[in-house]
């Protein structure tokens, strides 16, 4: 607690000097002396004899800190004093108060002998106002309560009614009564009409005399005007009245603030605060010269802050003298306020603009921000409202565009000062009449029975009854203890942020464990605050499981526990014949020990978890019986506790809280509304309906050797009076660390076998050995918490196939390596599709029979469709086809074949009788939920929005954030249940994956390779170029050669030339590419090559080993020896030269080139002759004309999202072969 001393101190000047202290509260003032000594510098302090005053309020040796007048913002000093002007000015009958001007907000007392002056120089006991047009104002006491003054020199002294104001100079003098702001003091209003009866009862009687003696009814009207009369000027009277008195005071001027503020430091008061034109954001501009701006912002924010300083304060200026009374407020570096209570935030020159405007524009409207400009071009355009001050006038400049005329209130740095220190006394006060003296923190380690951590093992050695928790310190010193069993069974805590909840319950668990060992005690922590809460104390012994928001499955599985556990105490006590826990023998260790359930934030659990609320209740109503104990935390319980569950919670206790009614709520009582927010820790405790206890909570901490006295914090290192070295301030040494490894240590010691039977949550690794034995292929280990179990998670593909939904990093792929690894190790064929390079590594690790097959990407739809046709023809059983990411597996077959290749792929799951086993991995994404209802078994992973888990078919029991990788919700037909996926074992020492190369490449196979199964399918992608080997060549004396690598395996292809090969494609297609390999080939295998060469045509590059002849020297130059003779573009040597189809002749071995449209539309010669015996090598079928020299299977033959050149289908027979020719090489 802060406050000033008073004390003379000759080095630092005459008289009596100030310091600024803080004080623990609770402490005597006999224990303070030598520490008001020591830090003031003055020795008087330490003696008896010098007494100790605040104000004229003299105290004794036993006062405490904390106890009126000894609050925070007061003032001790050497002997006793006066009042302030203020608190004497709202004491007196009348006084006089500044309500507008440079002085804003003095007041002075009339005097009942004498005169008050009020002027720029008053002298002594008068009122000064530094306002140099203000002439010299008398005021005194005429008969009775009448007030007369005298302006200026003159010598007639006048009348003043309270309800008239003197403008005078700049200044607006204002006279005013005790009870508020209006004329209380002043003489009651004369009495009406209807309080003299005669005034208008003698007129009607005599109306009504008349009107019978003369027999005039009409006469009755005239007798009733005067009572009608007299009722509504009566009427309009106390509706004047009624007004004058509903006005607060306190919402006009600062004035009436500072005379509220000293009401309240005499008797407590609601806070008030000066309502300020601030726009609908919150924000108000203080714009003008510094000089006369600066005393007007110090007014508004003084409104602000009240009678008690009801809004939290932070400044953010590089101009710190020009605020240092803002340190009775708030500290130089406090936070900008945060969340729904009311606060302030000064921006006088701010050093971080940014971050300013960043704060408003996420803060609420009751966050208010003043600001300070020397322009309104300074002023940022979101704060709508600003007050120009000028030296004749103050314009408000509203949110609504009007421009208002207002009053100069300005307020001096000196009445800033002790306005600000007595709003703090008012609040101090209001605290403390409800409220007893308290230290303002304790310790864990201070409190009774708390065992130092050594001390550990003895005291749980000590035998208990009860669930006693030492929660903190009361009055006098004692410590505050519960009994879970005797006050509870179960707690409630409420306390808006900061006030303290997560240490009450850090405190409340760790004492519990320190005296009752885990055999005897099992904690559940439910932790609703992102974990931070009570994650310091999760490594106790004790702690059967951690539980946090993120993971809202989580919770419903510890809630389906708990419920296993209820079951389980009721078997347990049903076989006793007993009825409550505490009748069976505690050192029989089958006796469940007491089970403490803490949940830190219940009203996020209950958001978050539906049953939740339903689950507690039917818990508070059997735990008394059971042993099971809860400790509910929340901010509001007003909606998160239930009626029912409200009903068994006997025992409750009530940190600061925003709202009474919240207050009331919890305590029935509104004190908790009351509490300090500068004190975090200080609650109230309601056993029962036993009258409520004041406790400030310990923290788990060691008692520290902390001065009593402290040098409080200065705003500012300019200007400081007096500075002796501070004094250390609290030093906290945490000791949980410690008690956390003495029980750990202790508990080792304890015998096996005790404490709660809990399943633990599931493991973030799993492996194959952890699953059960069963039919099928092991995938993952089940969570049975119902049941307090595990179980097994087994696929069998005659089930139907498997889909594996999940996002980046959820262990997708890695499920499908498990799978796929089971397979392997059972004798089943495994192919892949679209797995990553270091899955099919992992894969190629583990097959031990050489009985993977196929391994392709998901956008070679061409070979994909080519497997999925040959899986599906050859029927062969015991073959897994593994598909990662379906969803773009799906888009690359719908581009191939117009679609029919995804139906290749669905007849996999849609016909029963498809004998190849799916495991397709997918991402939640529109094509995968398209099919997922057709995959009987469904494996849902941690998915990149937890929301999609409702799309993916998870119940909402499951639902939620999933973060561990490989933690999934299987969904069968019977049902759905939490698992984690088995992770694959590593390969065993000394095995060596085979290369991608080894399956690539013919030629690179091992002895394994060659030695394959014939039963295992294998087809292998194409490369998009393929260079000619060197040495690769016909055989020798044959016209067999290579022409690149293709077919299901992507072998080197082979062809005949002998019976003739026509090369047909589009052009830029590859043809005389493909010639060139022909005819190098046929060199290297010592064949005669002939190449046919239009001497009048364009010159071409010569071939190695080659002879070019014209085309009248065919016939001649082909001979009878066999040659190979080769034609480019034949059908533009056809069109220049007609007659060449009968200059070659029959018997030679003729490879020729040509458009694919020319050979679609030949119906004889040559060309034709080719076509017809099916000796075509048909390059890019993507062209129509190639398309229709392949015929219908052309469809299948192209990729469709590549189109390389030298990609052809060689057609031989009925056999279509798709080859990527070579490129041609050296």
């Amino acid at each position: 607690m802060r406050f000033t001393l008073l004390h003379p101190d000759p080095s630092r000047g005459h008289g009596l000097v100030p310091t600024d202290v803080e004080a623990d509260v609770g402490t005597a003032l006999s224990v303070l002396r030598p520490g008001l000594a020591r830090v003031s510098g003055y020795a008087g302090w330490a003696s008896a004899g010098v007494r100790a005053a605040v104000a004229d309020a003299v105290l004794d040796e036993h006062h405490v800190v904390g106890q009126p007048p000894l609050v925070e913002g007061c003032v001790l000093r050497v002997g006793p004093g006066s009042r302030t002007g203020s608190e004497l000015a709202v004491r007196a009958d009348w006084h006089v108060a500044v309500v507008a001007g440079p002085d804003s907000g003095g007041l002075a007392a009339v005097p009942t002998d004498g005169t008050l002056t009020v002027g720029p120089d008053a002298g002594a006991a008068a009122l000064t106002v530094h306002d140099a047009a203000l002439p010299r104002v008398q005021i005194r006491r005429r008969r009775g309560d009448k007030v007369s003054v005298r302006v200026g020199e003159g010598l007639r002294w006048r009348r003043w009614r309270s309800h008239r104001t003197l403008d005078l100079g700049t200044t607006t003098l204002a006279l005013r009564g005790p009870a508020d702001g209006s004329a209380a003091g002043a003489r009651a209003p004369e009495p009406g009409y209807a309080s003299r009866p005669a005034t208008w009862l003698a007129p009607l009687l005599g109306s009504v005399a008349l009107a019978v003696a003369l027999r005039q009814p009409v006469l009755l009207l005239v007798g009733l005007a005067v009572p009608l009369v007299a009722l509504a000027t009566d009427a309009v009277a106390r509706l004047r009245l009624r007004r004058r008195s509903s006005g607060d005071p306190c919402l006009r001027d600062l004035a009436a603030l500072v005379a509220a503020t000293a009401r309240a430091g005499v008797s407590t008061t609601e806070p008030v605060v000066l309502d300020q034109p601030w726009d609908p954001g919150g924000s108000l501009a203080v714009v003008g010269p510094r000089a006369l701006a600066l005393p007007v912002a110090r007014a508004i924010a003084l409104g602000a802050l009240g009678t008690h300083l009801t809004a939290a304060l932070a400044v953010r200026t590089r101009w710190t003298d020009d605020w240092t009374w803002c340190v009775w407020a708030t500290a130089p570096d406090a936070p900008l306020p945060l969340g729904p209570a009311d606060g302030l935030v000064v921006a006088d020159d701010p050093p971080d603009p940014a971050a300013l405007a960043r704060w408003r524009s996420s803060s609420p409207a009751s966050q208010r921000l003043l600001l300070l400009a020397d322009s309104g071009a300074a002023v940022p355009a979101w704060c709508r409202a600003r007050i120009e001050v000028g030296a004749r006038s103050v314009r408000l400049h509203g949110a609504d565009g009007k421009v208002l005329e207002l009053p100069r209130q300005a307020a001096g740095a000196e009445l800033a000062l002790t306005q600000v220190r007595a709003a703090a006394s008012a609040r101090a006060l209001a605290v403390a009449v409800h409220d007893t003296a308290l230290p303002v923190r304790a310790s864990l380690a201070g409190l009774d029975g708390i065992p130092a951590p050594d001390q550990v093992s003895r005291s749980w050695a000590t035998p208990r009854r009860g669930l006693v928790v030492a929660l903190g310190v009361g009055p006098g010193g004692r410590t505050v203890s519960v009994d879970l069993v005797a006050d509870g069974p179960h707690a409630l805590v409420a306390g808006t942020t900061g006030a303290g909840k997560s240490e009450l319950l850090t405190t409340v668990v760790l004492a519990l464990a320190l005296t009752h060992p885990p055999d005897r005690l099992a904690i559940l922590l439910v932790d609703f605050k992102g974990g931070t809460g009570l994650g310091p104390v999760a490594g106790l012994p004790h702690v059967l499981e951690h539980v946090t928001d993120l993971d809202a499955a989580h919770a419903r599985r510890v809630l389906a526990s708990l419920r296993a556990e209820l079951r389980r105490r009721e078997a347990i006590l049903a076989a006793a014949g007993a009825r409550d826990l505490l009748e069976l023998d505690p050192a029989d260790p089958t006796t469940p020990p007491r089970l403490l359930v803490v949940v830190d934030e219940l009203r996020a659990l209950t958001e978050d978890v539906t049953d939740a609320s339903a689950a507690l209740t039917r818990i508070a109503a059997q735990g008394r019986a059971l042993g099971v104990h809860l400790v509910l935390a929340t901010q509001r319980p007003a909606g998160a506790v239930g009626a029912d569950l409200r009903a068994n919670v006997a025992l409750r206790i009530a940190l600061r809280v925003t709202d009474p009614a919240d207050s009331t709520d919890v305590l029935d009582a509104p004190d908790a509304a009351r509490l300090d927010p500068a004190t975090p820790g200080r609650a109230w405790v309601r056993r029962g309906t036993r009258p409520l206890e004041p406790v400030q909570v310990a923290r788990a901490v060691a008692a520290a050797a902390v001065p009593p006295v402290r040098l409080a914090r200065a705003w500012s290192d300019a200007g400081t009076a007096w500075s002796p070295a501070p004094s250390a301030g609290p030093h906290d040494d945490d000791l949980r660390p410690a008690w956390l490894r003495a029980a750990a240590q202790a508990a080792t010691r304890r015998p096996a076998g005790g404490g709660c039977p809990w399943l633990p949550a599931l493991p973030a690794v799993a492996r194959a050995a952890d699953v059960d034995d069963g039919p099928g292929l092991a995938l993952a280990v089940a969570d049975v918490p119902d049941e307090q179990r595990r179980g097994a998670v087994r696929w069998d593909p005659a089930d139907g196939p498997l889909l594996v939904l999940g996002g980046p990093r959820s262990g997708r792929t890695t499920t499908l390596v498990a799978a796929g690894l089971e397979a392997l190790d059972h004798g089943w064929s495994v192919h892949a599709v679209g797995l990553p390079p270091a899955a099919v590594h992992r894969l190629r690790a583990g097959d031990r029979h050489r009985r993977l097959g196929s391994t392709l990407e998901t956008d070679d739809a061409r070979a994909v469709a080519r497997l999925l046709e040959l899986l599906t023809t050859t029927g062969r059983p015991q073959v897994l086809l593994l598909v990662d990411r379906l969803d773009l597996l799906l888009d690359s077959l719908g581009r191939l074949a117009r679609g029919a290749g995804v139906d290749r792929l669905t007849t996999l799951w849609r016909s029963s009788t498809a004998a190849t086993a799916l495991v397709a991995g997918a991402d939640a994404g529109a094509a995968a939920m398209q099919h997922a209802g057709a995959f009987a078994h469904r494996l849902v992973l941690p998915l990149a929005d937890a929301a999609l888990d409702a799309l993916a078919g998870v119940p909402a029991a499951l639902a939620g954030r999933r973060t561990t990788p490989g933690r999934a919700v299987h969904l069968h037909a019977t049902g759905a249940e939490l698992c984690q996926v088995v992770l694959p074992e590593p390969p065993a020492a000394g095995v060596v994956a085979r290369s991608a190369e080894e399956y690539a490449s013919g030629l690179a196979a091992g002895p394994a390779e060659r030695h394959r199964d014939p039963a295992v399918v294998l087809v292998r992608p194409l490369p998009e170029r393929a260079d000619l080997p060197p040495g690769l060549g016909a055989g020798p004396g044959r016209l067999e050669v290579p022409l690149g690598l293709g077919g299901d395996d992507a072998s080197v292809v082979r062809v005949d030339v002998s019976q003739g090969l026509l090369v047909a494609g589009p052009p830029g297609s590859g043809r005389s590419t493909a010639l060139s390999v022909v005819a190098r080939t046929l060199v290297r295998g010592g064949v005669r090559v002939l190449r046919v060469v239009d001497p009048a045509g364009l010159p071409v590059p010569a071939l190695a080993g080659v002879q070019d002849v014209g085309p009248a020297d065919v016939g001649v130059a082909c001979g009878a020896d066999g040659a190979v003779l080769l034609v480019d573009d034949l059908d533009d040597l056809q069109r220049a030269h007609p007659g060449l189809d009968e200059l070659i002749p029959p018997t030679v071995s003729l490879v020729a080139g040509v458009t694919s449209s020319s050979a679609a539309q030949a119906f004889r010669g040559t060309v034709a002759t080719l076509v017809r015996r099916r000796r075509v090598l048909v390059l890019d079928a993507h062209d129509h004309a190639s398309a229709e020299l392949v015929g219908p299977r052309a469809a299948w033959c192209v990729d469709p999202s590549r189109r390389p050149a030298g990609r052809g289908v060689l057609l031989t027979g009925r056999a279509a072969i798709v080859v990527q020719v070579y490129a041609g090489g050296s």
